[in-house]
């Protein structure tokens, strides 16, 4: 159970740093989380707890790859530190030979195969994976994370629809933090009155039940010239009365 936990947390660690680095707030909903891992019991546990990172990290559905050449372009180059003591002057040479190393080579160094290349004026050279850094070039909307075995990747596309999911989110948590501030109990229902941008507005009725479920509304009226304090809801504000039915 332990190993189950951490092998989990250390996905979902990878990821929330994946969406930190990229400024991918954690209620916009992405559409797709790629897992890559050569360790079979790894991916076995990931799979079982599929259900568990989706909800963690916000994402639609997982997916789970082979291999790395799904996701990214590999490249690679000489790792001077590893080469340069037994090569001398034929390490350019070496490196030469390296960088020529073709994606599907790359990818068998990365599973753990020897492989041999001739180096001018040295001979033969088994290199392994050591014997290389790689370097990954993410396709198109992908963002990816490689720690050891594991790698990570978030399709970032932004639909339409993912963009109003995250904002309706918002709009969620603006009104919980209220409900909290105006003393109403966990179980009293409400009525909204709001106003803010037209980009709010298509995202709340376009969500608008998801939002009244969540938040135990009866009505939602967008109020012209209403004021009071303005709240953050994604990039703009929005102001806020709540009444208790």
């Amino acid at each position: 159970l332990e190993q189950k936990m951490d092998i989990t947390q250390k996905a979902v660690t990878m990821g929330r740093s994946l969406r930190a680095a990229y400024s991918l707030k954690t209620r916009l909903p992405l559409k797709e989380m790629h897992i890559v891992t050569r360790d079979r019991e790894q991916r076995n546990i990931l799979r079982q707890m599929e259900d568990f990172i989706k909800e963690e990290l916000n994402v639609k559905a997982v997916l789970f790859r082979e291999n790395e050449e799904d996701l990214v372009e590999y490249a690679a180059k000489a790792n001077f530190k590893t080469l340069g003591a037994r090569l001398g002057k034929s390490m350019k040479a070496a490196a030469d030979q390296i960088a020529r190393l073709t994606g599907a080579e790359i990818q068998s160094l990365l599973d753990g195969a020897v492989l041999s290349i001739d180096v001018d004026g040295f001979g033969p050279l088994d290199i392994n994976a050591d014997s290389i850094v790689v370097q990954r070039t993410e396709k198109e909307n992908l963002r990816i994370l490689n720690e050891g075995a594991l790698t990570i990747a978030f399709d970032t596309e932004i639909t339409e629809d993912l963009k109003n999911e995250g904002l309706a989110r918002d709009f969620i948590r603006a009104v919980q933090n209220l409900r909290k501030e105006n003393g109403f109990d966990v179980s009293d229902r409400i009525r909204i009155f709001w106003n803010g941008s037209e980009e709010i507005a298509a995202a709340v009725n376009a969500f608008e039940e998801k939002v009244m479920e969540e938040t135990l509304t009866v009505s939602i009226a967008f109020e012209d010239g209403l004021t009071g304090d303005k709240v953050p809801v994604g990039e703009t504000r929005c102001i806020f009365r709540l009444e208790k039915v």
